[in-house]
């Protein structure tokens, strides 16, 4: 590695994602664990990049992980003699959300250096790489969809046209859910809030935790999880930024028109 590397460091990042996506072979993902040694290195490749093909190679690795690595049942320590075999390919893979979260809220937050693309556009490779991620069924990140709706749309920042993208991405390929647990709130739930639910009927377990933001608190949006008030401000939120900014009106429009009035 060159000093030219280091004063060029975009350039370094992207030839170093070239370099690891370039030596996966699907065939031997295995053999290649000790290139993406985490699951943190793992994100690293993943926002440099909002190629699908590399993320389903990305997916594809990170299956292999999951089959052939450490993730032993209820969380226990692998045994002694299994260590060697089992216990070091990804030791952080029971952490692998929790850091994906992380990284998440840094892309958004804050300053980076040393690598191709800075905040919003990390931000948005990781938000398509979860979504990739929840529907391959490789891991269920669906909860980070709602985070990115409180993210853009209840707290006071400016909002721009890569956020709105990934809002719509998120109600175009996730809206259902927490459309479906706010129907769930305003039709089911009452029933389980009296001493005795009616009989035959199923708890869907549909609550979510994530608090609400500065604006939607103001709006009076009580609650951490997705009801009918919370997914009414969302909705009312689209429909100013449609009608307000044109730069934002066909990503709102779009988000929009994912959503069902409840």
């Amino acid at each position: 590695m060159s000093t030219e590397d280091f004063a060029r460091p975009e350039e370094f990042w992207v030839r170093a994602k070239n370099h690891v996506l370039n030596i996966i072979p699907t065939e031997l993902v295995e053999d290649h664990c000790s290139t993406l040694y985490s699951s943190w290195s793992f994100f690293t490749v993943g926002m440099s990049t909002s190629s699908a093909l590399d993320h389903q190679r990305l997916i594809h690795f990170l299956a292999s992980v999951k089959q052939t690595g450490y993730l032993p049942p209820n969380g226990t320590a692998p045994l002694p003699d299994t260590e060697g075999q089992q216990g070091r390919l990804w030791p952080d893979l029971p952490f692998f959300e929790p850091t994906l979260t992380e990284t998440w809220d840094a892309t958004l937050r804050d300053q980076r250096d040393g690598v191709p693309y800075h905040g919003l556009q990390e931000w948005r490779n990781l938000n398509l790489l979860a979504a990739r991620l929840s529907v391959s069924q490789a891991h269920d990140l669906k909860l980070l969809a709602v985070r990115a709706l409180r993210d853009v749309l209840e707290e006071e920042t400016v909002v721009t046209a890569v956020m709105m993208e990934v809002v719509d991405m998120w109600l175009a390929t996730y809206g259902y859910w927490p459309e479906e647990m706010a129907a769930y709130s305003l039709v089911i739930r009452p029933y389980y809030d009296q001493p005795s639910p009616s009989e035959g009927l199923t708890h869907p377990q549909k609550r979510v935790s994530v608090a609400p933001g500065k604006l939607a608190k103001e709006a009076r949006v009580d609650g951490d999880d997705v009801g009918p008030s919370r997914w009414r401000f969302w909705r009312s939120r689209l429909q100013s930024l449609a009608a307000g900014n044109a730069a934002l009106s066909p990503w709102a429009l779009s988000a929009l028109s994912h959503m069902a009035e409840i």
